[in-house]
């Protein structure tokens, strides 16, 4: 009876774990399916808004119909490396520029030419920004994806073997 509740405890485990990497995996997959594309928050410069850690979910418009108050992200003018989320301030269509500033932030930044800009932020999550970051790593990717799968893997070969052998063995009348 012991071994038949650890066996259990054991498969529900095995099953919570894979449902919520899943779930996981299908939201980020629908994010992507949607045109949105995942980012993470990495300073504080749209406090109290958004938050070091967050993620942000951001879908891709035509900047022209950007409206001061939304807040986009862009690739910066000075290091193409780098991603910034700040609220536009002001749209400036004439000269092919939007103004933009973090909340946190007492003056704006440099225009950015609207060829630069990314997208809207339509949605914000708080905290998962710092898993992102982490599965980025080698280390969160092997223990994030890689070692769960495995598992996923070596559990259904057990299984499936000790379910053939069992089959197998009725099938030829030899139980």
């Amino acid at each position: 009876m012991r071994r038949f509740i650890a066996r259990t405890m054991n498969v529900l485990a095995w099953l919570v774990g894979g449902a919520i990497v899943a779930a996981s995996l299908t939201g980020l997959a629908l994010w992507r399916v949607q045109g949105d594309k995942l980012l993470s928050v990495q300073t504080g410069s749209m406090v109290p808004v958004l938050k070091r850690g967050d993620a942000v979910a951001i879908v891709k418009v035509d900047p022209k119909t950007l409206q001061a108050g939304e807040i986009v992200s862009y690739l910066s003018p000075v290091n193409s490396a780098v991603t910034v989320t700040h609220r536009v301030v002001r749209l400036d269509l004439k000269h092919g520029v939007v103004i933009t500033k973090g909340d946190a932030l007492a003056q704006p930044d440099p225009p950015v030419p609207l060829d630069l800009v990314l997208g809207r932020v339509r949605a914000q999550v708080p905290k998962i920004g710092f898993a992102i970051n982490e599965l980025h790593k080698p280390i969160g990717l092997v223990a994030g994806v890689y070692l769960p799968a495995l598992g996923m893997v070596v559990f259904e070969v057990r299984h499936l073997a000790r379910a053939y052998r069992r089959r197998h063995y009725r099938l030829y009348g030899y139980v």
